[in-house]
Parts: C-alpha cells; sequence; structure tokens
C-alpha cells in the first residue's frame, strides 16, 4: 500500500529524473542559476541554487557565507551546521 502511493505521488521517474526536472524548471526562471558538481565516478557532490534575487544582494554585499548541513552522520545524532564567512578582505 505504502509503495503504491509513493509511486502515485513520485511517479515512476528516478530520483536523478525528479531532480533534473526540478532543476531544469528552477533554471527555467528569469535569473536563477544552478550548478552540480560531480567527483570521477559522476556522483553528485554538490549542489548550489541561485535565485536572481539572491544574485542581486551578492551583487550589493559581495561578503559569502558557506553553509553545510548534515543530519544524523555523528555518533550522537546531532545535526551539524558548520559556518565560513569570507568578507571582501579575504578575512
Amino acid at each position: 500500500m505504502v509503495a503504491r502511493m509513493r509511486e502515485e505521488r513520485q511517479g515512476s521517474d528516478t530520483v536523478e529524473q525528479r531532480l533534473e526536472t526540478l532543476l531544469r524548471g528552477f533554471c527555467g526562471r528569469r535569473g536563477n542559476r544552478a550548478s552540480v558538481f560531480v567527483d570521477e565516478v559522476s556522483l553528485a557532490q554538490t549542489i548550489t541554487l541561485q535565485t536572481r534575487q539572491m544574485r542581486r544582494w551578492f551583487k550589493a554585499f559581495p561578503e559569502v557565507l558557506f553553509v553545510d548541513a548534515t543530519h544524523n552522520t555523528n555518533d550522537s545524532r546531532y545535526k551539524l551546521f558548520p559556518f565560513m564567512l569570507h568578507d571582501v578582505y579575504g578575512h
């Protein structure tokens, strides 16, 4: 029953096909950008998304904030959110 409901909700597409559809729709909107970085065996390592508004904000305030999130990957099952910030002076 659960499998049938999931099939109806997601269709028969693979995760990769659904992701491609989502990214193509996202990039189809004016000013939006997406990049997919893969490793040597074509396994996705990083996916970046920028809306038109995000690009405007970055142009106005060129500091960079990196946020990485993991879930249930440590022994204590804590959510980890490391932050790294670079300003226009490289600090």
